[in-house]
């Protein structure tokens, strides 16, 4: 059920938002106006995440995830309802806010419902059905704007996430929390059971937390570089056209909801920490790699690689965190913390690689891209060894 409601959520998201700057530009909206539509939905993303988290620990997870969906069908609705230029400014900073709410809850819920050795595999699965169901969203909302009109889409984006906050209402039973099967976690620590927001990260899991945090800000700012320099560089100096670049972000769509699964299976087999110290260095390996590439077979080559890497960090990642702080009854919290601090990458992302393109041009922008990768990776190491030489933790997987 958990995987139904994600899939409404989601086809409703995406439905739309291939269509928002189209049908606000209909409304007289500038262009800066458009792209300002997704800042303010983006930052409103990133403010939603800690307070959803702290709120998903102290009232219940499904509780928030259902009351932030039910919220955030306000956005597409006013959208509809309320077609001015301005208003839709609004109406998307306050459906980000919402749509940051549900990320940590909805995480935490998942992770808890499951024991820990099958925790990777349940959020691989979770995260399959939200990524096919981001490729299937576009496939619905434009046929319906083309036949029904613009506001179509969203009418129906709304009814969607009022339908996936009823499922999770009524549909998914609160499980209770699990036991700490999983060799990754350990037992709560009494003293700092229940810290409040930040201080989460002054705890004893705040620098596995934080380091965390940083593979996963990787992941984000590789896919900034994909949305910001690569379709310049592919364009030109590659020379190659639009349906070139297309291909290049269906096949990172593509691999990563395929390998979803797999990943998470490998983590629960391999164990999650042991994962993260190896996939990292896929992606560092591949994104080197493409400096020294000069045909676009080359480039779409290393970035499949590059690929495997962040498929399989996105299930690996939500999994050892909610091996350790799920039993201590903080995994909403954490996933708040994590959400923004890794989304910072898909902020920084974009600017930073753009700037060292148009300064640099492609070869150093990669090599300071993988540069980058291979410190934060070497951070993470630097954490988990310093966490095994503290006694009595118990022997990670």
């Amino acid at each position: 059920m958990c995987c139904l409601a994600v899939a409404l959520a989601e086809v409703g998201l995406m439905m739309r938002s291939p269509l928002i700057a189209l049908y606000a530009t209909r409304l007289g909206a500038s262009a800066s106006l458009a792209g300002g539509l997704f800042t303010a939905f983006a930052l409103g993303r990133m403010a939603g995440q800690v307070p959803g988290g702290v709120l998903a620990d102290r009232v219940g997870d499904r509780r928030v995830c259902a009351a932030a969906l039910l919220i955030s069908a306000l956005g597409p609705l006013g959208f509809a309802l309320v077609p001015r230029p301005y208003a839709l400014l609004a109406f998307m900073a306050f459906e980000g806010v919402a749509s940051g709410m549900v990320s940590p809850a909805f995480l935490s819920l998942v992770g808890r419902s499951v024991p820990g050795e099958l925790r990777g595999r349940a959020i691989g699965v979770w995260l399959a059905v939200l990524l096919a169901s981001d490729a299937v969203g576009p496939l619905v909302g434009a046929p319906a704007a083309a036949v029904w009109g613009g506001r179509l889409p969203f009418l129906l984006a709304a009814g969607l996430s009022a339908s996936s906050a009823a499922v999770l209402r009524w549909g998914v039973l609160s499980p209770r929390p699990p036991a700490p099967a999983s060799r990754e976690s350990a037992a709560p620590d009494a003293a700092v059971a229940n810290p409040a927001g930040w201080a989460l990260l002054a705890g004893p899991g705040g620098a596995l937390l934080m380091s965390v945090a940083a593979i996963s800000f990787y992941g984000e700012f590789i896919f900034g570089m994909l949305q910001a320099m690569l379709p310049l560089y592919l364009c030109q100096v590659l020379g190659t056209g639009p349906a070139a670049v297309s291909l290049l972000f269906t096949v990172n769509f593509t691999i990563l909801a395929a390998l979803q699964p797999l990943a998470g299976y490998a983590a629960d087999r391999v164990g999650g920490r042991r994962l993260l110290a190896v996939a990292p260095w896929l992606m560092v390996g591949a994104v080197a790699m493409m400096a020294f590439s000069r045909s676009y077979a080359g480039v779409v080559a290393w970035f499949c690689l590059e690929c495997v890497g962040a498929a399989a960090l996105i299930p690996t990642t939500r999994k050892v965190l909610s091996d350790y702080f799920s039993p201590r009854g903080q995994s909403g919290r954490a996933f708040g913390a994590f959400g923004l601090l890794s989304g910072l990458g898909a902020v920084v992302g974009p600017v930073a690689t753009g700037l060292l393109y148009a300064r640099w041009s492609a070869g150093p922008t990669f090599g300071v891209v993988a540069a980058l990768g291979a410190v934060l990776a070497l951070a993470y190491l630097a954490v988990q060894t310093s966490s095994a030489r503290r006694p009595p933790v118990p022997e990670g997987s």
